[in-house]
């Protein structure tokens, strides 16, 4: 690199083949000896999924919730506990990461290193980066009992429950009326727009 950062920074990489046409292996890419002002960048072919997958996946939970599952990016970072590499239980050991799923509020990683063992004292990071649209209803506030429901990117209106069911567990309403149960009573409080409130369960009349 040929400035200098205060801190090692996160590097994000990607292979591409020469030959698109053909099939290819495939290959597992991770940074290695991640400092200040370089990094090295491994590539390894073939038979890197082989054996059992357990005890590898992360889950992120989002802080906010996203409007669609976004696009996350990952790759995996490999030192030691001490950052020493006399202490490393391998040297260049093959590391893979992939997102297994993602939803609007949350990304599951998964994250496989090829030959390795119980004594082996290596530290894998997987550094992340998520791109997408926050649900739009973030921090929006709704009157007369009714929801927030977004309609686009930037589209957030607050509607009424769009159906209810049909079990009796009768409410009695502020305004003195009695509803059949209270997703009822929310639901046509925000269709007439008006405020009133639950004063207690069962019937007005006794």
């Amino acid at each position: 690199m040929l400035q200098r950062f205060l801190s090692p920074p996160a590097i994000f990489v990607t292979a591409n083949h020469g030959v698109n046409n053909r099939t290819q292996d495939a290959m597992a890419l991770w940074v290695e000896d991640l400092k200040v002002n370089s990094f090295k960048i491994c590539l390894r072919e073939a038979k890197i999924f082989d054996g059992p997958h357990k005890n590898l996946k992360v889950t992120i939970n989002f802080t906010e919730p996203f409007y669609a599952p976004p696009v996350v990016l990952v790759t995996a970072k490999r030192s030691t506990r001490m950052n020493n590499s006399l202490q490393s239980g391998s040297q260049c050991n093959a590391v893979t990461t992939w997102v297994e799923h993602t939803s609007k509020t949350e990304a599951q990683i998964c994250v496989k290193t090829f030959n390795s063992d119980s004594i082996n004292k290596d530290v894998i990071t997987v550094d992340y980066m998520v791109t997408g649209d926050l649900d739009p209803c973030i921090d929006v506030v709704c009157h007369y009992h009714c929801l927030c429901k977004a309609f686009g990117t930037y589209d957030a209106r607050c509607v009424s429950v769009e159906s209810c069911p049909s079990y009796q567990e009768p409410i009695c309403s502020s305004n003195g009326s009695t509803y059949d149960n209270e997703c009822l009573f929310r639901q046509e409080m925000c269709i007439l727009r008006l405020n009133y409130t639950v004063q207690h369960p069962g019937s007005c009349e006794g």
